[in-house]
């Protein structure tokens, strides 16, 4: 009997796995949660992981032996970005209902966020930490900032922002703890300027 539960329950598992449109949305907002702390979590270890990868390939590459030196860039390459094993999404493509959080960051890292009233606030990430700049002024890196496909939490001083991202990917609603919401665009970065 335990069996067969085991067997459904795995079924189900994977059934959901599939068709993410079908996980109820407090699901789908635990299981991003779970993923971004996850993330969060073993970023050191990750760190850690890459030091010691380019050390062995460095220490391959002296040595003359070209098979462990591939091998230790190919894992280089996977632990490095962890996105490369998922599917791409390009800009136009799937919902955000259908990006991992890895996807999402990637994605997030190509746009900028500029409310359209109030101080202005552009949000700009990097794909590591996420800024803000008041309508010209110097940029301020913000510190335990969360990101979940499709709401980034912004702690500030005084306050938290809550950036709730359109399906569309071009329009947002940032919602501060004072109870202010306010429209923001979303455009692509620019290129640096040469």
């Amino acid at each position: 009997m335990i069996r067969y539960l085991s067997i459904l329950l795995l079924l189900a598992r994977v059934s959901l796995a599939q068709d993410t449109a079908a996980v109820p949305e407090k699901l789908q907002s635990l299981k991003t949660s779970y993923e971004a702390a996850v993330q969060r979590a073993t970023a050191p270890l990750t760190k850690t992981y890459i030091q010691e990868l380019q050390k062995l390939k460095t220490e391959y590459t002296k040595a003359g032996n070209l098979q462990a030196a591939v091998a230790a860039d190919a894992l280089l390459k996977s632990a490095s970005d962890p996105a490369a094993t998922l599917p791409v999404v390009a800009a136009g493509d799937a919902a955000l209902s259908k990006m991992s959080v890895a996807q999402f960051k990637s994605w997030l890292s190509t746009v900028v966020i500029t409310e359209q009233s109030g101080f202005k606030n552009r949000f700009v990430y990097d794909g590591e930490v996420l800024t803000s700049e008041k309508d010209g002024g110097k940029p301020r890196p913000h510190t335990n900032v969360s990101v979940e496909v499709g709401k980034i939490f912004v702690p500030f001083t005084s306050t938290n922002a809550t950036i709730t991202i359109d399906d569309s990917r071009s329009q947002a609603v940032v919602s501060y703890s004072t109870g202010e919401k306010l429209e923001a665009r979303i455009e692509p970065k620019l290129p640096p300027k040469s």
